[in-house]
């Protein structure tokens, strides 16, 4: 197997399901910077005893119903009733019940249709049922009014990278960071974005950034060190392999995407050192002895010492004992399989 083919992929940031590397779903959250752990970010519940005031209030606007008969006075909502209609919406949303939902926030909207935070949870709502044509709109809306409003600016890229519309979501994305130049993970989805349609150079660039402003980021190092295997720098992949594996020293697919690269770089002995690594972690991971044996195997062919054929063999052994249908192991064996003294 090609030591590339041996990275386990992560799931980095939402993006569309594109067929390379689907990704994980998330909304960012309306309060602060956060750093991607890539969840749905459901909306903080309204509490009736205070008003929402932050953001200031859109400009008086049509309903999204009909206009009423000019013979009808019109008649300002009550506070109360709309804030109770949001609430409401807002527990319905956090349930995950998105129709009911999505319906209470319309008619949060009817009744208050310059309310900001009910054009805002409507759109969240839509974009949560994944209705992108009529949560875009509303984005884009929203980002009219409020140009720095950055929930709507990171919800309306999400949207269209999930439609598929990927060059509409990158400009969503950079006109994000044109004004939040910070944001982790708008750079991380931007990253994921280019990486999914294979601009690695672009990816490359975002992902690199992440891991500057976010040195803690454990996906940034893995879907860096993703990216450079693909540009086929295993040198640099192993320094971000590395990095992610200091950051999860207990996790053994940690140490097999630093091995993998390792071994693409030619180096044998930090392949070996990792693997034992990922294999004390994991004993029953069928492909982490299988790539031992392969390694040894390679060892043995330039130092010619028999012992690390012997290993090679037994480790290719374990792997069929963990997993059975692995062929190519078996053809192996036929060729090796008697040198083993243990076997």
């Amino acid at each position: 197997m090609n030591n590339k083919d041996r990275v386990q992929k992560k799931d980095a940031t939402i993006t569309s399901d594109a067929p390379k590397r689907p990704k994980k779903e998330a909304l960012e959250s309306q309060s602060k910077e956060p750093s991607p752990v890539f969840r749905l970010v459901r909306p903080k519940p309204n509490t009736p005893a205070k008003p929402r005031t932050k953001p200031p209030a859109l400009p008086a606007g049509p309903s999204s119903r009909p206009a009423r008969p000019e013979t009808q006075p019109a008649s300002k909502p009550s506070l109360n009733s709309l804030q109770a209609k949001m609430l409401e919406a807002d527990k319905a949303l956090a349930a995950g019940r998105l129709d009911e939902s999505i319906a209470l926030f319309r008619e949060a909207v009817e009744l208050g249709p310059s309310n900001p935070e009910a054009l805002r949870g409507l759109a969240m709502g839509l974009l949560a049922a994944e209705r992108f044509q009529e949560a875009i709109p509303l984005y884009r809306k929203l980002i009219k009014l409020f140009p720095d409003d950055r929930t709507a600016r990171f919800n309306l890229a999400l949207g269209l990278a999930r439609e598929g519309n990927f060059p509409e979501a990158e400009k969503a994305y950079w006109g994000l960071l044109e004004r939040y130049p910070d944001s982790v993970q708008a750079r991380a989805n931007l990253g994921a974005l280019y990486q999914t349609q294979g601009k690695l150079g672009e990816a490359r660039k975002q992902w690199s950034e992440v891991t500057r402003l976010s040195p803690k980021l454990i996906k940034a190092y893995e879907a860096l060190g993703e990216v450079l295997m693909d540009l086929e720098k295993p040198d640099e992949a192993m320094k971000a392999f590395a990095q992610a594996a200091r950051l999860q020293p207990k996790q053994a697919g940690a140490w097999l995407n630093y091995a993998a690269a390792a071994a693409e770089a030619g180096s044998g002995g930090k392949t070996l050192a990792a693997l034992q690594k990922a294999i004390k972690l994991a004993p029953l991971d069928a492909e982490a002895w299988s790539m031992q044996g392969d390694v040894l195997l390679e060892l043995y062919r330039s130092k010619k010492e028999r012992e690390l054929l012997d290993r090679a063999v037994r480790s290719w052994k374990k792997s069929l004992e963990i997993d059975p249908s692995q062929d190519n192991l078996r053809e192996l064996l036929k060729t090796y399989g008697h040198f083993d003294k243990a076997g």
